[in-house]
C-alpha cells in the first residue's frame, strides 16, 4: 500500500490515527506500507518535516516520528525539529535543523513527485493498493477488502 501523505495535512493525520490502526491484524500481516512525503506547497512546515523524517530514517524506525509529527501537528513552525526527534527517541539529533532547511533537493521526494504525476494524484493523503488509486480516504473496511480482493485475483 502506498501512502502518498503530508505531515502538515489534517486529512493526513486523520488516516494515520484512525484508519490505519483499524486495519485488521489479519490484513496488516499481508501489507507492506510505504509512505511517501509529497508535501504541499501550501503547507510551510511539510518540506522541512519530510526532510527531517528523511534524515532521520538512517537512524531506524520512523514510526514514532510519524506518530509524534502527526499528533503534534499545531506545534510544527513552533516547536524545533531537534526537539520533535529527541521525543521520538532518536539518539542523534545533531543537524536536525540544518537539515530541515537544506535547499538541496530530496531524492525520496523527488521519485514521490515523479510517482505523483504518473499516478495523477490531486492531494493528500492518496492511497494506492496493488494499483488500485482510491480517490477518496478509504476506510479500514475498505483497504481490508481491497487487499483480499487483490489477493483472490492472483
Amino acid at each position: 500500500m502506498l501512502v502518498f501523505s503530508d505531515f502538515e495535512c489534517p486529512a493526513c493525520k486523520g488516516f494515520h490515527q484512525s484508519v490505519l490502526p483499524e486495519i485488521s491484524s489479519t490484513t496488516k500481516s499481508r501489507l507492506n506500507i510505504v509512505y511517501l512525503s509529497y508535501p504541499l506547497s501550501y503547507h510551510k512546515s511539510a518540506l522541512p518535516a519530510a526532510r527531517v523524517a528523511e534524515c532521520l530514517h538512517k537512524q531506524g524506525n520512523l514510526t514514532k516520528w510519524a506518530d509524534l509529527i502527526f499528533d503534534k501537528q499545531d506545534s510544527l513552525g513552533v516547536k524545533s525539529w531537534s526537539s520533535f526527534a529527541q521525543e521520538a527517541g532518536f539518539a542523534d539529533t545533531t543537524g536536525i535543523t540544518e537539515c530541515a532547511n537544506n535547499p538541496r533537493s530530496i531524492a525520496k521526494v523527488e521519485a514521490a513527485k515523479k510517482l505523483v504525476e504518473r499516478f495523477g494524484v490531486l492531494g493528500t493523503p492518496t492511497i494506492i493498493i496493488n494499483g488500485w488509486l482510491f480517490p477518496n480516504v478509504p476506510s479500514a473496511s475498505q483497504i481490508d477488502s481491497a487487499v483480499a480482493k487483490s489477493e483472490s485475483s492472483k
